[in-house]
């Protein structure tokens, strides 16, 4: 729209108006002649309607083209994923499917996002995951948005005393920039960590393998044992 606006206040611009002006003028001194001047205004009322609804249509259309182009690119690159066989990368149904089976998890966040999207299926699987009595531990940085989110959480979710732990750490000792979980924690051969890649359009994730998760977890600990739970 700013394109659009821009184009439409150049000097360029400007004089053609001015011309149409002048051109309508002179028609109206005209028509004035053989029409009446209701007549006129009807006319150009009606020329002005189209033109107008010509422009918008041309606006949409581009916009839709746009819109197309981007969901080709992006129907391309999920082909990509699937037929490269890249096992690690996996899907948010994935991760729903393990959140629903880990009895403990840890959840490396932002903001708590997919825990307060009542639409996402990370959501339903935590909310499945709490009504089975199953733990749920949270590290997030110190902040005044997540706080907020913090008291949405213990809204939206029902749980029992000592079920959700938050950790609310330093910002400047938190090392995460995307969302990470780690399921059955405590289960050595079952445990894993996911990270949310950070393209919103994809909702696809990394999972780690044992030694990274173990990193992960061990992060965790430490800031377990620096943070007082909330």
């Amino acid at each position: 729209m700013k394109k659009i606006a821009t184009f439409l206040q150049h000097p360029l611009m400007i004089g053609v108006y001015t011309f149409i002006a002048i051109i309508i003028s002179l028609s109206v001194d005209r028509l004035q002649d053989t029409l009446s001047l209701t007549e006129i205004i009807i006319g150009f009322g009606g020329v002005f309607l189209i033109v107008s609804l010509g422009i918008v249509l041309t606006v949409l259309l581009n916009k839709l083209k746009h819109q197309e182009e981007f969901e080709d690119k992006l129907n391309d690159l999920k082909s990509i994923i699937i037929a490269s066989n890249m096992t690690w990368l996996v899907s948010e149904k994935y991760v729903a499917h393990l959140e629903k089976h880990s009895e403990e998890t840890w959840v490396f966040s932002q903001d708590l996002t997919n825990d307060l999207n009542k639409e996402s299926e990370i959501f339903h699987a935590v909310e499945e995951n709490l009504q089975k009595g199953n733990i749920y531990k949270y590290f997030i940085p110190d902040t005044p948005k997540n706080l907020r989110n913090l008291a949405d959480y213990k809204k939206l979710h029902k749980y029992k005393a000592g079920q959700v732990e938050f950790y609310v750490v330093n910002p400047i000792e938190y090392l995460f920039y995307t969302e990470i979980y780690v399921y059955d924690v405590g289960q050595a051969q079952d445990q894993k960590a996911v990270e949310w890649l950070p393209v919103k359009a994809l909702d696809f994730y990394i999972e780690m393998d044992k030694d990274h998760t173990a990193h992960v977890i061990g992060i965790g600990h430490r800031y377990m044992d620096r943070y007082k739970a909330k």
